[in-house]
């Protein structure tokens, strides 16, 4: 409740109009607010009237009738007397204090800043969906006041789709009766329309007491968000049924000359066997199928940094132990720009480029990794723990790159030059061994187009281009489609229950051309193959 009075400027007034969702002028000064002040929705109630100098008209201290902005109106002409007025400021006084000495009985805030470690441990408690997002440089975030700096602050964020504005208003209400009881609440909340698709509600947490740091409050309040908003129904599939054990010397270090690799062949039913060589597909794919492939190409996305021990601008030396070998940054996807298509910004300046990434060390947000030529990546965001048999500890986060230097030498290094400088064909880890240069043919599908893919759509591996050739004169129609494999295909699952896994988007793009084509086979019924899943989630 906000009481305007004798000093309160016109400016300030129309201001606080805006911003009510109720208003009461009781001035007693003719048209002391105007109607153009009140946003739609808003409830008026005017108390304040003078007379007329002829004493014939009684005139409100708001203009009324100009008022058509889905307004509600009423008119209280004379007002209250002084007793009412301090009666109702004291009804108002008395409603806050007992709000504010309101004390929950199941928890109580806790205040403590939390370290690297603690804070993905609570990720990694709470439901798929929320990120960590923001700048932890404390002391930067400290002394500025501008909107950059609130910016930087970190903060757990959630968005979730829902059906109606109706469901929307309901579940939001309920988080604010909850974030009353705990004396703590989201420090943003924003409603998004999607018509016919429902409504898309995003939450922000953090503790501003911290100057930017987040606390156990924080990760309670989404705990209790997270036991508030509506579940699917999980699937109940469980990982344990289909673990078997794949020895070491059981997966080949090097690949078989393309072309020469086993193929398995099950006939109709099911019940025949046959261990044939892939050259032999030519002759098992039907005359008149149609193959669709995934034409990714894989770029250099393995790139090694070592830490730096003291980044700039930190408000303390750091004490906490780095590794001393170089850190492996394994590039996910882009982000936080605007891309053209659905292909990655290879030929824009690397400095400033921000991307998904899996770090093969337990780092956090502000920690910064030295590359090679004057390049540092910065942590920006955290997002999970990433777990793989027989790896390190990894972590999820966004990166962005900075390259020294004055404005046109930031400008000169594009990110391809950058990852064709220092970074590596991204491997599968389980070969356990380092990338050779032979990897970089073998590790790339022979009609492979634009380069976006961190891993290799493996399905298409096998094909050389006398197969390739083959199909075509036989009469197998081709069509090429373009997924850029990310970490939605190759993430390891690490939670028992498939329903928890968190899955990741990646970026596809088809020709309108390529989907006649299969609209006409398929209204013909020709066979349409896939060459692996990627092409599969496309189709």
């Amino acid at each position: 409740v906000t009481v305007a009075h004798s000093e309160t400027t016109k400016d300030e007034l129309r201001r606080l109009c805006e911003a009510s969702d109720v208003v009461i002028p009781c001035v007693g000064i003719p048209d002391v607010l105007k109607a153009e002040w009140i946003t739609p929705g808003t409830t008026v109630i005017n108390v304040g009237t003078r007379f007329s100098a002829d004493g014939e008209a009684l005139h409100p201290d708001i203009n009324i009738l100009p008022v058509d902005r889905d307004a509600m109106i009423a008119c209280c002409p004379g007002g209250v007397g002084p007793v009412s007025v301090a009666a109702l400021m004291g009804n108002v006084w008395d409603c806050a204090r007992a709000r504010r000495s309101q004390t929950t009985t199941d928890q109580s805030r806790d205040y403590t800043p939390l370290g690297a470690s603690d804070t993905l441990r609570e990720l990694s408690s709470l439901s798929a969906g929320w990120t960590i997002s923001g700048d932890l440089s404390v002391s930067a975030v400290a002394e500025e006041k501008d909107s950059d700096a609130k910016e930087k602050r970190s903060a757990l964020k959630r968005s979730v789709r829902l059906g109606s504005w109706g469901e929307a208003k309901a579940i939001l209400g309920t988080i604010v009766n909850r974030s009353n009881e705990i004396d703590h609440h989201p420090t943003r909340v924003e409603l998004e329309h999607h018509c016919t698709e429902g409504v898309e509600l995003t939450l922000e947490i953090s503790t501003h007491a911290l100057d930017g740091r987040l606390s156990e409050s924080d990760f309670g309040l989404a705990r209790d968000i997270d036991a508030i908003l509506p579940k699917p129904d999980p699937p109940t599939f469980s990982m344990s049924s289909v673990w078997y054990d794949l020895p070491d010397d059981k997966i080949a270090k090097f690949p078989s000359p393309r072309g020469e690799s086993k193929l398995l062949l099950i006939d109709d039913n099911g019940k025949s066997l046959q261990d044939l060589h892939f050259g032999s597909i030519v002759s098992e794919i039907p005359r008149d199928a149609h193959l669709i492939v995934n034409d990714s190409r894989v770029f250099d996305a393995r790139l090694w940094g070592s830490p730096v021990r003291n980044p700039a601008g930190a408000s303390e030396p750091s004490t906490k132990e780095r590794p001393s070998e170089p850190t492996e940054v394994m590039l996910l996807n882009e982000e936080g720009a605007v891309l053209s298509g659905v292909d990655p910004s290879l030929d824009t300046c690397a400095h400033s480029q921000k991307w998904r990434a899996m770090i093969r060390a337990p780092v956090e947000i502000g920690d910064q990794l030295e590359l090679r030529g004057g390049v540092r990546a910065t942590v920006v965001e955290l997002f999970s723990a990433w777990e793989e048999e027989g790896e390190g500890l990894g972590v999820e986060a966004a990166i962005r790159f900075t390259v020294e230097g004055d404005e046109a030498e930031k400008k000169t290094l594009t990110f391809r030059s950058l990852i064709e400088q220092q970074g590596e064909t991204p491997i599968p880890p389980y070969l356990r061994r380092p990338a050779s240069s032979q990897d970089t043919e073998d590790y790339q599908t022979v009609y492979a187009g634009t380069a976006g893919s961190v891993a290799a759509p493996t399905a298409g591996l096998h094909f050389t281009p006398e197969i390739m050739d083959a199909l075509e004169k036989k009469g197998v129609k081709i069509t090429r489609f373009t997924l850029h494999v990310s970490a939605g295909t190759f993430r390891p699952v690490a939670s028992e229950c498939i329903s928890q896994h968190p899955m990741h988007k990646e970026r596809f793009s088809v020709h309108a051309s390529a989907l006649r084509e299969v609209a006409e086979s398929m209204k013909n019924g020709r066979p349409v193959i896939c060459v692996g899943t990627t092409s599969a989630r496309v189709a």
